[in-house]
């Protein structure tokens, strides 16, 4: 939620529940991560609307062009500028599968912090002012695995970099990230979840999945994270 920003995580408290960090953090109008998202990108970008739109609509799960132009409202002419720039101040970055596949790249948001506002909070804004923080932690809590399911295919990523590093995957491995395209086999679309590359060839394949939690506090949700399938060398 928080993006990894140490001032944004000290709004965080490990021995309350997840629901009430949301709570004091996001849904609190006097709370500093209620505006953040939309005061650093007016310091970066003047009338923000059309930037808002796009952003609104990648954090909402529309990753392509075609998606992102109609769920904006922008033409798809126009949507290539305002991508490029959302690409220069690092809020959005492109991303290609790995050893080829779809020829088409998709968006996602780099920060995830503004993912988690924008899909959230900006949505729900009316009842928050409104004193209403219960209802909305009950919709946030509703999909919050759903969000947290690409979250934590980062997370995975960011864990075998360290291990690659300590030199306890083999050989190891010099890229990795996602892949999807075309089964011609199957004749439909797929997609792996973790593919490590050595010299551009595939030397490793995983799955990921989010699990939902149901506990207390926050240390002990992270607890509950695993790796349904293990790493495996392919």
């Amino acid at each position: 939620m928080a993006g990894g920003v140490p001032l944004y995580l000290q709004q965080f408290d490990d021995s309350i529940s997840v629901d009430e960090n949301i709570v004091e953090a996001f849904l609190d109008p006097s709370s500093i991560l209620y505006e953040e998202p939309v005061n650093l990108l007016k310091q970066e970008i003047q009338k923000s609307s059309a930037y808002n739109a796009i952003i609104e609509a990648v954090a909402s799960g529309k990753t392509e062009n075609n998606e992102m132009a109609t769920s904006a409202g922008i033409a798809s002419g126009d949507l290539t500028y305002y991508l490029k720039e959302l690409q220069r101040i690092g809020l959005i970055e492109k991303e290609r599968p790995v050893c080829g596949g779809s020829r088409r790249p998709v968006y996602r948001l780099s920060d995830n912090l503004f993912r988690f506002w924008y899909r959230f909070i900006l949505p729900n804004r009316s009842a928050i002012e409104r004193h209403m923080p219960q209802r909305v932690v009950k919709l946030i809590r509703g999909r919050l695995s759903e969000y947290m399911g690409p979250v934590f295919e980062q997370i995975c990523c960011e864990w075998l970099w360290r291990q690659n590093a300590a030199g306890t995957l083999g050989d190891g491995f010099d890229e990795v990230g996602r892949w999807w395209g075309n089964n011609p086999k199957k004749r439909r679309q797929e997609e792996i979840d973790i593919v490590c590359l050595a010299d551009g060839v595939p030397v490793a394949l995983g799955e990921c999945k989010w699990r939902a939690y149901r506990t207390k506090s926050v240390s002990e949700s992270w607890a509950s994270t695993q790796v349904d399938a293990p790493f495996s060398r392919a």
